[in-house]
Parts: structure tokens; C-alpha cells; sequence
């Protein structure tokens, strides 16, 4: 058995040991990890559409397995994990499987699971991860309401789940998407550890001064949307197999070789995920033992002020009654009509 796979049980002994009872007790949720078996490392792929996560995929597994477009060719999340053969299974049908860790989808409604895939293809890649392809994001006005499901909640699901996310943007939408917006400060709060930013598509830029606009406009919103110390690291790439090699004036572009490098990296960090795994599971059981503390110390204080509440208020009853006991009394005492005849 790997280290990662030892680590990962251990995590999980200690969640149901230590932490689950307690949890319970004090109606407290656990992350997602915490609930399930642990399963492959999972990674996650975010970003406004066509901004090339599809085609990402299709240049990392080698095989056009996802489809591909300028205009939104998805609206829901799709699973991709070995198998022997290629084949797609629905989301209720992956939902009720009992050896696949997502029964806890069902929550997020039919018209989730309705949009939901899986597919199963025989790459060795994905022996050792799985890749969650997930919509494009949007920018339209109430975009949350053109969705029939929670996008939003199923993109925590699979965060939480997973142990690298990959944000993609390209030069047309450097991050400037509602969607993508809501999703970088709330949803992937406190997940920003797994996070890799990607500048994709930088073979389409004319000039370098192109480029220089477009790096400083998503890196100025990204400052907006990630409330670091610095800028996160930005990785500028693009697929041999989509590039331009001249632009629309038939001038070249500009140079590529270091953003070959950078691509090189991506994949290098995309294949270290089981890696990534032990780190991630260690950091999500730190996370939610120190959330589950400050909580049991709330709800204790909570206790306390309550308890401290009931006895001031049983006091001041008691202190009534006695009152109206010794009143009565005295009336009783001195009241003329109350006096016996002798």
C-alpha cells in the first residue's frame, strides 16, 4: 500500500475516531472527505467557457474524449475515470453504484444528476486520478438563474473532493465572468491551496504588448477575487494542436517557447496529484478539527450563557413567588374580614 493511501486511512480512523462523535453531538457538518470512503485523487477543472479545459483534457488523455466548442458545448459536470473500455453512465446510475464515493450528490436535486456523466475510458493516466470536467461559466445577469440546478453547490462538492483545481482563462474573458467571480470568493473559500491559475490560449495574443495588457487585466482581477499577500502564480499556455501559428493580420505571433515550459509544468503538477493527496488530506483534517474546536467552544459558551440565563431568570421567579407568598401572607394576617369571631 503508498504512503498516500496509508495516510489517507489513517485520516479517516481519525474522523470517525475522534472527530465524527463530536460532530454529531454538536450538529456540526464535516467536509466531504470526511464523509466517504477515500477514492482516486480527483482533478478538478474550472473556468469560463471555451476558455479550454475540454481540450485540455482531450491533450492530457491524448484522445478527444470531451467535446470541444467556442460556444458552451456542456451544461453539466463529467467524470472521467479508467476503465477497460470507453463508456457513460448517467448521474443517477453513478449515484446509486456502491463502490463510487458520490451518494452524497443526490442532495443537490435530479435536474444535478440529470446533467451529470461519467465516462470510463482505458488510458493509464487515469489508473492513478480522475479528472471532473466541469460548465463553462457564464456571465449574464442573475447567471445563478439560468442554470436548473445549484452549479455553485456542485462545484464545492468537487472542490472539497479534490485535491488540484485548474481555473482557466483565456484572452477573451481574463476573469472578468459573474460566475467566475462568485465561485473564486465564496465557493472555493479556504480551498485556495489547491488552486493552479491558467492563462490558456496565449498562442492567439498579436504582440507581447498584447499579452502584457491581458496578464495585467486578469492578475488585477484576480487580486480583486483571491485575497492574498501576492498575486498567485499564473501559468500562461497553450496546445500544440490548437495553436495560431500566424494572427488575423498573417503577422507571428508571439514567441511560444517558454510558454512550452509552462505547459510542461501543469501536466507535471496534474500527474503529481496522488502526491498531492497525503498533503491534502492532512491539511482538510487540520482545517476541520480546528473548525469543529472553535465551534464546540461556541456552542460551550453558548451553553453557559443559557444555563447562566435559566438561573438569573429562576431566581428572579423564585424571588417572585416568595413576594407574592409573603404579601398573601400578610394580608392574610391583618386583613379585618379574615378574623374568626370568638
Amino acid at each position: 500500500m503508498s504512503v498516500e493511501r496509508v495516510i489517507s486511512k489513517k485520516a479517516i480512523e481519525i474522523y470517525d475516531r475522534d472527530l465524527r462523535p463530536l460532530a454529531e453531538k454538536l450538529a456540526f457538518e464535516l467536509p466531504v472527505r470526511a464523509k466517504e470512503p477515500p477514492g482516486l485523487p480527483n482533478v478538478l477543472f474550472l473556468g469560463n467557457h471555451s476558455s479550454g479545459k475540454s481540450s485540455f483534457i482531450n491533450h492530457l488523455l491524448e484522445t478527444d474524449v470531451q467535446k470541444t466548442g467556442l460556444a458552451p458545448t456542456d451544461d453539466g459536470f463529467t467524470i472521467l475515470c479508467h476503465g477497460d473500455q470507453k463508456d457513460t453512465f448517467d448521474g443517477q446510475t453513478i449515484t446509486s453504484h456502491p463502490s463510487l464515493p458520490l451518494k452524497n450528490l443526490n442532495h443537490l436535486g435530479p435536474a444535478f444528476l440529470s446533467r451529470l456523466k461519467l465516462k470510463t475510458l482505458p488510458s493509464p493516466l487515469l489508473k492513478s486520478f480522475a479528472l471532473v470536467d466541469s460548465p463553462g461559466m457564464i456571465d449574464a445577469t442573475g447567471a445563478a438563474n439560468t442554470r436548473e440546478y445549484d452549479f455553485a453547490s456542485g462545484v464545492r462538492f468537487f472542490a472539497e473532493k479534490a485535491d488540484l483545481i485548474l481555473f482557466f482563462f483565456d484572452p477573451d474573458k481574463p476573469g472578468t465572468t459573474a460566475e467566475t467571480i462568485s465561485i473564486l470568493t465564496q465557493t472555493l473559500a479556504g480551498l485556495e491551496y489547491k488552486l493552479l491559475i491558467i492563462l490558456n490560449k496565449v498562442d492567439l495574443f498579436q504582440n507581447i504588448r498584447d499579452f502584457a495588457r491581458t496578464y495585467g487585466t486578469l492578475s488585477w482581477n484576480l487580486s480583486k477575487a483571491i485575497r492574498t499577500k501576492d498575486i498567485p502564480h499564473i501559468f500562461n499556455i497553450y496546445l500544440p494542436e490548437h495553436r495560431k501559428s500566424v494572427s488575423e493580420h498573417g503577422m507571428p505571433g508571439i514567441p511560444l517557447k517558454d510558454f512550452d515550459i509552462s505547459r510542461k509544468e501543469v501536466i507535471e503538477e496534474v500527474r503529481r496529484t496522488p502526491t498531492r493527496r497525503a498533503d491534502n488530506v492532512v491539511s482538510d483534517l487540520i482545517h476541520a478539527g480546528r473548525r469543529l474546536s472553535m465551534h464546540a467552544r461556541l456552542c460551550n459558551t453558548i451553553s453557559l450563557d443559557y444555563r447562566k440565563i435559566q438561573v438569573k431568570w429562576m431566581a428572579i421567579s423564585i424571588g417572585l413567588i416568595a413576594s407574592a407568598a409573603v404579601s398573601a401572607w400578610g394580608a392574610f394576617q391583618i386583613w379585618p374580614g379574615w378574623e374568626i369571631a370568638t
